[in-house]
């Protein structure tokens, strides 16, 4: 099956197999990845993933994103490429990604299984600069960086939206809870003030009579 670049097939897709080299350790340093621990002088990237804040590293990006990107061209899938044609998409048969048939290797034609290049090797790394914080990168590390930083800059703007989106909601629901307030005071004071007028007798008329 061949879906199409701008559908989402699987809303929680499954991620790509974790590389050997990300196993998670228990540091619990502000500078590590929070999914694989990893330090790296390069940049953490702010994700919003399964309505949760986090920061991590550009290979986790890209695993934890499968769906959204072809994991050899590394454009995001949905948005148009000006010198490209969408093509068709063949999608992994171990994980959720999603790859060009442009882009794919040779591989069987379908129904035979097809898997990408990060379930297909097991050292495969999306991002795996020298050592030192000061190094340079290739230009298909600074592709897969660009990729996982726009993947991140989408999941923060749909983090602003749901976040207005829920600040909006209860703003409606403090409005509801202020009128329903305002109206029970408005009735306490109407029943206390008829029952007021039940309890104070009404004044005499006339003088008093007087008596031999």
């Amino acid at each position: 099956m061949n879906p199409s670049p701008n559908s989402n097939p699987n809303p929680n897709p499954k991620p790509y197999p974790t590389a050997p080299h990300a196993a998670r350790t228990q540091s619990s340093s502000s500078g590590d990845c929070d999914n694989c621990a990893t330090r790296s002088p390069w940049l953490l990237h702010h994700v919003r993933l399964r309505r949760m804040l986090r920061r991590l590293c550009t290979s986790c990006v890209l695993r934890l994103h499968p769906s959204s990107f072809c994991p050899i061209c590394f454009s995001i899938h949905g948005v148009k490429q000006p010198d490209r044609e969408p093509g068709e998409l063949l999608r992994c048969s171990n994980c959720a990604s999603l790859t060009h048939s442009r882009c794919a290797p040779s591989h069987p034609l379908p129904p035979f299984p097809f898997l990408c290049p990060p379930c297909s090797d097991p050292t495969f790394s999306f991002f795996s600069p020298p050592p030192g914080s000061r190094v340079s990168i290739d230009a298909k590390m600074a592709t897969a960086l660009l990729c996982a930083a726009k993947i991140a800059a989408s999941s923060m703007a749909e983090a602003v939206r749901a976040a207005e989106e829920e600040a909006g909601r209860r703003a409606k629901e403090a409005a509801v809870c202020r009128k329903r307030v305002k109206e029970a005071l408005d009735k306490v004071s109407a029943v206390a003030a008829a029952a007021k007028k039940k309890t104070v007798p009404p004044p005499e008329s006339g003088k008093p009579k007087s008596t031999a």
